[in-house]
């Protein structure tokens, strides 16, 4: 074997040697870091770090407790993480920096954090980490999380939600207000929205439960399952079948187009709007009826619903479409 092949195989020999001690290593807990802030209902708490997962909980109290668990595996790295802590007013800011190190990645391998932090029932959150889950538990006041390594997940919350990843899935109990999800690695549920939802993924499924206002829910790897209100929605998927229910008469159009599914449609007996269904890789079914307006095909059905009203679009190249009837 040439001499320079021995000696690649010889070098990534040593890589997984090391990893796989590093990996086996016992894990060491260290004592948390904990400070608390007096606050007032309303303020705003933000987080930013450079790894570590977040949970946010919510209780009666007027302070924000922070603790910070600490977790190494092999050599400590504790002297090369900090957290800062602070309060401005009524916000209090929390950071995390860690030097990684010549070996990057692999140093931040050997050391686990995790941030759990009480807030009041009444109060803003600001989360950002590169290296972990974040979880909010049901509060009042408008949530922004962001993660490039984890999935995010919100409770019942009484304001806007605005949730972005990576690397993970992405869920929404309940939302008073609007909701905006977008990840690149996981799919999105959205239990029931009060205000306009905007759900983005390339790599998943899409299922929103129930929103009676606007929606844009757009994903190049999964199929979407939506009940929707009176709002305008765009639904639009390149790798599956779309499904969705009108809670109630549209008052603005509706778009459903998938390049590989079928289109299921369900509607009120009494929902007024204008038909216009067709695809390339099936058939046009409904036991709604329409007034067709131009020829009968069995690929193509446009016409009026109850008297017409708002445009709906369904589209597909590879299925069949179907209108039912509730």
């Amino acid at each position: 074997m040439p001499p320079r092949r021995i000696a690649v195989r010889s070098f990534i020999t040593t890589v997984l040697f090391i990893l796989a001690i590093a990996h086996t290593a016992i894990a060491e807990t260290h004592p948390p870091i904990r400070k608390s802030f007096n606050v007032s209902p309303g303020g705003r708490l933000t987080i930013d770090s450079d790894l570590g997962s977040i949970e946010i909980r919510s209780g009666a109290q007027s302070r924000v407790d922070v603790e910070v668990q600490r977790e190494t595996r092999g050599r400590s790295d504790l002297d090369r993480f900090e957290v800062d802590m602070r309060q401005r007013g009524n916000e209090v800011e929390v950071r995390g920096e860690y030097d990684r190190g010549s070996l990057g990645w692999l140093d931040a391998g050997r050391l686990k954090v995790k941030y759990v932090v009480t807030v009041p029932e009444q109060f803003n959150v600001d989360l950002k980490t590169s290296g972990g889950s974040i979880t909010v538990s049901s509060l009042t006041g408008a949530v922004d999380a962001r993660t490039s390594g984890g999935s995010i997940h919100a409770g019942a919350v009484r304001g806007d939600v605005s949730a972005r990843t990576s690397g993970g899935t992405i869920r929404v109990d309940k939302s008073s207000g609007s909701v905006t999800a977008t990840t690149s690695g996981g799919s999105i549920r959205i239990g029931e929205a009060g205000g306009a939802v905007e759900a983005r993924t390339s790599g998943g499924n899409i299922a929103i439960v129930r929103s009676g206002a606007d929606i844009v829910a757009k994903t190049s790897g999964g199929s979407i399952s939506i009940d929707a209100g009176g709002g305008r929605l765009d639904a639009k998927t390149s790798g599956g079948s779309i499904t969705a229910r009108m809670t109630t008469a549209p008052r603005e159009s509706w778009s459903l187009a998938t390049s590989g599914g079928s289109i299921r449609l369900a509607v009120p007996g009494t929902a007024r709007f204008d038909l216009d269904a067709k695809t390339s890789g099936g058939r046009v079914t409904s036991n709604v009826p329409v007034t067709v307006q131009g020829e009968l095909r069995k690929n193509l059905l446009q016409g009026a619903v109850n008297g017409g009203g708002p445009r709906v679009v369904l589209r597909t190249s590879g299925g069949g479409i179907s209108i039912e009837r509730q």
